[in-house]
């Protein structure tokens, strides 16, 4: 499957340390960067591309103010010199980062990586910004969000067209001004937002109401959708706001419609006894229905046959309205939804019909996964690492388990005599063998030439030692026509359930494994 770059930079090397470019392979690259380099010598006057972002690194000074200032994207500026203060103040205004042209090419390396970092922080700012004031400029309801202290720091553009202000004017500005009432009117919470706002920020839960808000042009009524936004610990920092206008009672039936085909999810309308009455064009063309299909659709059904739940249910009786989190195959691929299924009531207090909304939250879920995978696996071999390692034995420390643990034999000569880059391959490829051989178990790389590999269940010692021959002669076999003398050595340890003293348990392995390294000939191998 391709992978999809959201942002470009066009990276040119223009400096005397011909050395960086042989270790340019080495850099890592954001996921959501893609990067192409050009290479030339100090002496030439490169030819910049005018449509993309782009770095330059050059120890001339004039190669660097050729760059356009008011050149469009992002512009980034390395220099190579041998004392800052006597940079050109033009240049030095204009600079991203300074190298001292004697520092060693590892140094250079860490830098233009930490740079590249940035540049992707910055871009992707820029973009996730970007693309977020286009999505909610799309909608065809007001949306806002606020600070705590009801202070608006964003408005889209139909909330702009309502109150017949610029975005400039509602950002920083509270209700009262926006909506022009006087100020003493808006302090006694009549008609302002004011109560849904305060449930949100004290419950901390979603909040749908029907409110009427005074304005200049009159009394203006809104079904709105309030959420709060949390910080990274779980605070509270503000409110998003979704406000459809049902002011004309007249037209509500048409609203109606287009407020159903106008909500971006998947969303559906059924009768009291749970009969499909409508299905928006999002959930039709997501589940690839036609109109038949629709009229024929039984929503529980398909809910218990075709979605698996991944969180309990939850129900707010005050707001009539229940929502669960759900996994779903569609066209080969795992999505993710939390369904919301919301009663209408009618004039007289009884249930007329039901909503169910379809908020996918894929993108959230790979997220969420790719940070945890990301904490806890070594960058090099992609197994786990040695957080996750401990964490698994703190988490099942009263299981039965077979403890391997490993070390590379000859290791440090390898890195000493042939360099990191042979190294680091002695590392990837002797991790792929010990996944291929230990199918099935936890195996980490606990740090340097070190592995573990933890079987959690009861296995044979001559299924075992066949294992770890396998391995021992794999490892050998790998690297024998590089001429590599590496092996591995292996100390075994069982623990048959009860409570574990993890170091005690992880130390007697690593004992039995400096013991198996002392045998210069037959197996490395120490199973007791």
């Amino acid at each position: 499957m391709k992978t999809v770059k959201s942002m470009y930079l066009e990276v040119y090397l223009h400096a005397a340390d011909r050395e960086l470019e042989e270790h340019l392979p080495e850099i890592i690259i954001p996921d959501d960067l893609e990067v192409s380099y050009h290479i030339g010598d100090s002496g030439d006057m490169p030819e910049f591309v005018k449509d993309k972002n782009i770095l330059v690194i050059s120890d001339r000074e004039d190669i660097l103010l050729s760059v356009p200032e008011d050149r469009k994207g992002f512009t980034y500026l390395v220099y190579e010199g041998d004392c800052f203060e006597d940079i050109d103040p033009k240049l030095k205004k204009r600079l991203s980062d300074f190298w001292l042209r004697s520092a060693d090419t590892e140094y250079k390396l860490f830098r233009l990586q930490n740079l590249l970092y940035r540049v992707d922080g910055e871009c992707g700012r820029w973009m996730y910004r970007n693309l977020f004031n286009t999505t909610i400029d799309s909608m065809p309801d007001m949306m806002w969000l606020k600070d705590v202290d009801g202070f608006h720091y964003n408005v889209n553009r139909v909330y702009t067209e309502i109150v017949n202000k610029t975005k400039e004017q509602c950002e920083g500005a509270e209700h009262y001004y926006i909506w022009d009432i006087p100020k003493e009117e808006f302090e006694k919470g009549e008609f302002t937002c004011k109560d849904s706002d305060e449930r949100v920020l004290s419950t901390g839960k979603m909040d749908v109401s029907y409110e009427p808000v005074k304005s200049a042009e009159g009394m203006k009524q809104f079904t709105t959708y309030k959420s709060p936004l949390f910080d990274p610990f779980g605070k509270i920092i503000g409110t998003v706001g979704i406000g459809h206008d049902v002011t004309d009672f007249g037209n509500m039936g048409i609203q109606f419609s287009m407020l159903i085909e106008n909500i971006p999810f998947p969303m559906l309308i059924c009768s009291v006894n749970w009969e499909t009455i409508r299905a928006n064009q999002h959930f039709v063309e997501f589940f690839g229905m036609d109109e038949e299909a629709i009229r024929e659709f039984s929503y529980r059904d398909f809910k218990k046959e075709k979605m698996t739940p991944v969180s309990e249910a939850k129900v707010d009786a005050d707001r009539h309205y229940r929502f669960q989190e759900f996994r779903i195959e569609c066209d080969g691929k795992q999505r993710f939804f939390i369904i919301v299924e919301q009663e209408v009531r009618d004039t007289f207090g009884s249930i007329s019909a039901y909503y169910c909304l379809f908020q996918d939250v894929t993108f959230q879920r790979e997220y969420e996964k790719k940070i945890l995978e990301t904490a806890n696996t070594d960058a090099l071999t992609k197994l786990w690492n040695r957080r996750y390692f401990y964490d698994f034995l703190k988490n099942n420390e009263n299981a039965s388990m077979t403890l391997l643990y490993m070390d590379m034999d000859n290791f440090k000569v390898v890195n000493d005599r042939y360099g990191h880059v042979i190294g680091d391959e002695v590392l990837y490829k002797t991790a792929r063998a010990i996944e291929e051989i230990y199918q099935g178990s936890v195996i980490a790389r606990l740090g340097g030439d070190e592995f573990a590999v933890l079987i959690p269940k009861k296995i044979e010692k001559d299924v075992l030692k066949e294992m770890n021959l396998e391995l021992e002669n794999r490892v050998k076999g790998l690297f024998s026509e590089d001429g590599l003398n590496v092996s591995v050595s292996i100390g075994v340890v069982e623990w048959n359930g009860g409570k574990m003293d993890i170091d005690s348990f992880v130390h007697a392995a690593d004992k039995r494994m400096y013991e198996a390294k002392k045998i210069h000939h037959g197996s490395n191998i120490i199973i007791k």
